[in-house]
């Protein structure tokens, strides 16, 4: 009702939503590869975090700015570069927090190119397609997309591994609240949006009761309104799951 309403053609989005306390899902194109934008942040945090449990890094690691770092956006170490005061290296910790809660560019590119310096060049996007078993596109390993069942099997390890506690937290702390958290209480729900072009996406888990409810991922392309949509679609969501669930 919610795709009549903003007019959304299925062809236009990627859509997993998962029901945590009844293992059932919903899903739309889940496995259609499509811009990905700043939710592939998700991925590359939980794949840091293997790396740090396996103790080939720690949160204290530092990684070194280069200039070919930088890019525009938003986030502290993206605005500490452009104004001529940023750090000679920031810790992965630093990197990690700011990527996940400002959607921090220039940290994100960091993480990236640190990550392929470890393990080998193209070793950020193996990693990420192996970590989990779902349907690979062969244009992952070349461009930015993801398809919403990606996404959502990267949340899937959040809401069921303490391990990534701290993700949690930070994208309980995602600034400023947007799309998923513009009508729904951002204190419960861990979300990481993007926007690239005419992709508009969303992902996150609503917890409660201290408890991860359900999840949500949406990838969209082309959309006339898609930021009415992706608000209202989470908001009805939700009224939903919490009148028969909670």
């Amino acid at each position: 009702d919610t795709m009549t309403e903003f007019g959304v053609d299925e062809s236009q989005i990627s859509l997993v939503f998962t029901n945590y306390q009844t293992g059932e899902s919903y899903t739309v194109n889940e496995n259609n590869f499509q811009t990905a934008a700043s939710i592939i942040k998700l991925p590359l945090s939980v794949i840091y975090v293997d790396a740090i449990n396996e103790g080939a890094i720690d949160w204290d690691t530092e990684v070194p700015y280069t200039y070919a770092d930088y890019e525009e956006g938003d986030g502290t170490i993206t605005a500490a570069v452009a104004n001529g005061t940023g750090q000679a290296a920031y810790t992965i910790e630093d990197l990690i927090a700011n990527a996940l809660m400002y959607s921090d560019n220039t940290a994100t590119n960091m993480l990236i190119r640190y990550y392929n310096e470890l393990y080998g060049s193209g070793a950020y996007n193996t990693s990420i397609a192996n970590s989990v078993d779902v349907p690979i596109d062969e244009s992952f390993y070349s461009d930015n997309v993801a398809s919403a069942e990606l996404i959502s099997a990267y949340y899937d390890l959040l809401a069921t591994d303490d391990t990534y506690q701290a993700l949690v937290d930070y994208l309980l702390n995602t600034s400023p609240d947007r799309l998923f958290t513009t009508y729904v209480n951002s204190s419960l729900m861990a979300n990481k949006y993007g926007s690239y072009g005419t992709a508009l996406n969303d992902g996150g888990i609503y917890y409660e009761n201290d408890q991860a409810q359900y999840s949500l991922v949406v990838l969209t392309d082309g959309l006339s309104d898609g930021t009415s949509f992706l608000e209202n679609l989470n908001l009805r969501v939700n009224q939903y799951y919490r009148a028969n669930y909670l």
